[in-house]
């Protein structure tokens, strides 16, 4: 069935608006842009114990969902065919892994603590 003849269905629009950040998403980036607890729950009109209990990974790794999200969206671009999208990939992909934290001199390994517990020196 042709569009022109009378008759023809046409595909409705959609009434909804387009969505924009989840409150979960919100949460992750408030918390990636260091802002406190108490000031993103004011923000997000929910109580601050509620956002602490459901929210607790956000408020903790906020940081890290909203890098994680950005590279997505330039994988995305990229595999599309985005030169800078790429090229901001391969240099995010070339960085080098940063050093991992070496104990201390005064810290034990678990080990260690625990044979010095069990010859009665507790500290």
């Amino acid at each position: 069935m042709d569009e022109s003849e009378p008759g023809a269905r046409r595909a409705k629009a959609s009434k909804t608006a387009p969505r924009g950040p989840t409150l979960r998403q919100r949460v992750a980036l408030c918390s990636a842009d260091r802002m406190e607890p108490s000031v993103i729950a004011a923000v997000l009109g929910i109580s601050e114990d509620r956002l602490r209990v459901e929210f607790s990974v956000e408020l903790e790794h906020g940081a890290a969902i909203v890098r994680a999200q950005h590279l997505a969206a330039l994988s995305t671009a990229a595999r599309c065919g985005s030169s800078p999208a790429a090229k901001a990939l391969l240099a995010v992909a070339a960085k080098p892994e940063p050093e991992k934290p070496t104990r201390s001199q005064g810290s034990l390994s678990v080990e260690a603590r625990a044979l010095r517990i069990i010859r009665g020196d507790r500290k």
